[in-house]
């Protein structure tokens, strides 16, 4: 059932998903690859995975370049109907879904890599809790997560430019995770959308977060004082 503050959810459910995939859809797939962030990212961590699932994956391509690479899995979740349907067609050898990361429709435990690319700032404030433990129950033991979207020390909104009532967050969401100590932060690095070491427009700054989740690391015995 969906939430009735769920507005932003609702809202690219029933569109502005499909709206976001238009404008962005031209932009040519081969500099998006060579340009990735998460995509070298996950070759400096030499990952070695049975499956990758994306949380907001578009069309897919950046799953499809994974699959290549590596020989693994991929599953793909995104709100745009049109994405999903373009992506079914553009890459077969990926599994993909259209829905939301508040209810992910994989079994537990079943994702050794969890990418969230570029969502989170639009989410619905009061499913952050929500999509937190969705996103732990599909990562594995010992899995990795990598989280890109905008950053910022202190949390802020502003207005989403392209839709009436719709917010922009920005926040340091590794902090969703990491006040778990079942989650290990590997790196953190801060630029911007044109990948500078100095960000100039701090509104734009955006950070690259990798995590592990080692729940058997988590707690020590009991320290002697």
């Amino acid at each position: 059932m969906m939430n009735q503050d769920a507005k932003q959810k609702l809202a690219f459910i029933s569109g502005e998903g499909d709206c976001w995939y238009d404008r962005n859809s031209h932009l040519n797939i081969d500099e998006r690859i060579a340009n990735d962030l998460i995509l070298k990212e996950i070759d400096r961590l030499k990952l070695n995975a049975g499956s990758c699932l994306e949380i907001g994956c578009a069309e897919g391509w950046r799953l499809a370049e994974i699959a290549r690479r590596y020989d693994i899995n991929c599953f793909g979740i995104d709100p745009s109907k049109k994405a999903i349907e373009q992506g079914r067609v553009n890459f077969s050898e990926l599994k993909l879904e259209q829905g939301t990361a508040d209810e992910l429709p994989y079994e537990s435990e079943s994702m050794s890599i969890v990418i969230v690319g570029f969502c989170l700032y639009l989410c619905d404030r009061n499913e952050l809790f929500k999509i937190a433990n969705e996103i732990d129950r599909v990562l594995s033991e010992n899995g990795i997560l990598i989280v890109l979207d905008f950053y910022s020390e202190q949390s802020y909104k502003n207005e989403y430019t392209h839709l009436n009532g719709i917010n922009s967050y920005k926040m340091d969401y590794s902090k969703m995770f990491t006040w778990n100590p079942n989650y290990q932060l590997i790196s953190k690095t801060i630029t911007d959308h044109d990948n500078r070491s100095i960000v100039v427009d701090k509104n734009e700054r955006i950070a690259l977060c990798s995590l592990r989740k080692a729940t058997k690391d988590a707690y020590s015995e009991k320290p002697e004082y």
